[in-house]
């Protein structure tokens, strides 16, 4: 994985939490267009938490339990992408 791709795994995570009830939800590969690995995800979560975008990743039912924060509802709301393309979800 390289710099850029982190920065789209980084925009669809936060944006599939913001899109969620509750700003929070479990992520799971299914959840996303192509899959993330949950290994990837955990990555990604622990630097979006390094950030303040996130609670801790915390496994839970097949994936990894977050919650969004102010900082990164923040973020969603402005329609500042890390990596300046439109992120890409798949609905379950």
């Amino acid at each position: 994985m390289d710099a850029k791709d982190d920065k789209k795994m980084e925009d669809l995570i936060l944006h599939q939490l913001y899109s969620q009830p509750g700003r929070q939800g479990v992520l799971v590969p299914s959840m996303f267009s192509p899959p993330i690995m949950l290994s990837n995800i955990f990555r990604i979560a622990c630097a979006l938490k390094s950030k303040g975008y996130t609670t801790q990743p915390d496994r839970r039912s097949g994936g990894w339990h977050l919650k969004l924060l102010d900082p990164g509802i923040s973020a969603c709301q402005s329609g500042v992408t890390t990596s300046g393309s439109p992120p890409t979800l798949k609905r379950l």
